[in-house]
């Protein structure tokens, strides 16, 4: 039964990664009210939602190919990030993500939450400013990872894109190279529960093509505002499991 709740939570978790993101809202709480510690959680919804990325990029594979002339750089500087971030995380205690993780959430939801504003950032694009963002945004992603799609919708808007689906694309295909990295450093250094893992890996990669398939009907609005509600429990919800 709780590897059947698990995989709901992936499918869900990699619908909302195709879209505003969030996905973590749904997997981490879940993961943590299953038993598993801060740090095992945030692996497990790690790995098991990366793959979705992937599916939700195909899904948007007609809108992806006048971004990739912009794809190298950014991730080249996402996966150096996200290194960094990933082992900055393994290097906090528990006790410390206890008081971390919620902010962390809730932050992540305010940001969904002013996307409207956040999409009408616009700017000469200027490398200067844009790829340290980008690198910055790794570093969150490795980290942690909630409202790290937000953030690059932020720095794409800084960098003068404008169409949605061509920025999801680029956003699905970094948000993978975030998470694949976060994702090998955590199946090297923590010891991960391998048949719920790759159940969930399985509910991931459904759910990501789903939702890419899905954005294209949905309103943003809607999807924002489901995403800010599941936010804000997830925060209560995490808070109160731990």
């Amino acid at each position: 039964m709780q590897t059947i709740v698990l995989c709901l939570a992936a499918f869900f978790a990699s619908m909302l990664n195709a879209g505003a993101g969030g996905g973590s809202f749904i997997t981490f709480p879940a993961l943590v009210y299953s038993g598993y510690s801060l740090t095992a959680a945030n692996a497990i919804s790690t790995v098991a939602l990366f793959p979705g990325a992937l599916s939700s990029a195909w899904g948007f594979r007609n809108s992806l190919n006048e971004t990739v002339s912009k794809l190298i750089i950014f991730a080249i500087l996402s996966c150096l990030g996200s290194i960094a971030g990933t082992y900055l995380f393994l290097w906090t205690d528990e006790a410390q993500l206890k008081k971390l993780i919620p902010g962390l959430i809730l932050f992540a939801t305010v940001l969904i939450y002013f996307k409207d504003r956040i999409k009408g950032l616009q700017a000469k694009p200027n490398p200067y400013i844009v790829y340290p963002l980008q690198f910055l945004v790794g570093i969150y992603g490795g980290y942690f990872g909630g409202g790290m799609g937000i953030m690059m919708i932020a720095v794409f808007s800084l960098y003068g894109m404008k169409d949605f689906l061509q920025i999801n694309a680029l956003k699905s295909i970094l948000g993978f190279s975030i998470n694949l990295v976060a994702a090998t450093i955590f199946i090297i250094q923590v010891d991960l529960p391998w048949p719920t893992v790759l159940s969930m890996i399985g509910a991931s990669v459904l759910g990501g093509y789903a939702g890419a398939r899905v954005m294209y009907r949905l309103s943003e609005k809607t999807v924002r505002t489901f995403i800010v509600v599941v936010g804000v429990v997830s925060a209560v919800l995490t808070w109160v499991g731990m």
